[in-house]
């Protein structure tokens, strides 16, 4: 898919700038590769890069699929219950195929984790968002979800973007304000959307449990030379510092690839 290789390509070079300012391709085009990201997680299994007709349409079609689709997640007004549905789908295809986060920009997780932690009366009322175990669990999914996304992010510096990014658009929630305290209440909003449940004092203790492991093990400057990886594995955290071999071996692997060439 030349779109995944796009993105695969697209991503390591932001990271290698720790994720920041970025002017190797347009702010449209990098803008419409996030909204791609987004849209792309409801049709898991289908080509959302045909209905497009190729890269020919151009940006400014992505753009426009985008805020028809966001409108059809997030409109409280009408298809209050559909929406909810919605919402879990993407959820669930999240944790069928976290890996592709990878890859994902930090206003495609932001905007992500905007859309995930949604939740009103009529999410109340869908029977789905109680999850299948015996005692219901409610967003169980799109718990699971958010916990994925926070597990991609790479750096610090990441996080706070990512954190900034949180809005229906992926715009910056800090722009000329205070990023420190956008940051601490976006985490604020993740943490009580994770503490949704019957027991809330245990639910509560259990988010920031969840929430203070991820963020304690992410890096405060990036490892160049090394695969991607979620945050909670160990390839991630034995990979601390810049790999001196890279890029004479260069190969765009998964993790597991790379680590067996290292063997």
């Amino acid at each position: 898919n030349t779109i995944a290789e796009f993105g695969a390509w697209l991503i390591y070079q932001l990271y290698r700038l720790d994720f920041g300012f970025f002017d190797l391709v347009s702010k449209r085009a990098f803008k419409a590769y996030g909204q791609y990201c987004v849209m792309q997680l409801e049709s898991v299994g289908s080509s959302l890069y045909s209905t497009f007709g190729g890269v020919g349409r151009g940006v400014d079609f992505v753009s426009q699929r985008f805020e028809e689709f966001m409108g059809s997640l997030i409109d409280e007004d009408k298809n209050k219950l559909e929406a909810s549905k919605r919402r879990n789908q993407i959820a669930k295809n999240i944790n069928s195929q976290p890996m592709n986060l990878l890859r994902y920009t930090p206003e495609a997780k932001g905007i992500l984790l905007y859309v995930l932690t949604r939740h009103g009366f009529w999410d109340h009322l869908d029977y789905e968002n109680y999850g299948e175990k015996f005692t219901p669990d409610i967003y169980s999914d799109r718990k699971e979800s958010v916990i994925w996304v926070l597990r991609s992010i790479q750096t610090i510096a990441e996080w706070r973007k990512v954190m900034c990014r949180m809005s229906p658009d992926g715009r910056s929630l800090a722009e000329g304000g205070d990023k420190d305290s956008t940051v601490v209440l976006q985490e604020q909003h993740l943490i009580r959307f994770l503490q949704e449940g019957v027991d809330r004092v245990e639910d509560l203790f259990i988010a920031k449990e969840q929430f203070a492991a991820i963020y304690k093990v992410l890096k405060v400057e990036i490892a160049w030379g090394y695969a991607l990886a979620m945050n909670d594995t160990p390839y991630y955290q034995l990979n601390s510092a810049p790999n001196s071999h890279y890029p004479a071996q260069c190969a765009f692997v998964s993790c597991v690839d790379d680590l067996t060439l290292l063997g």
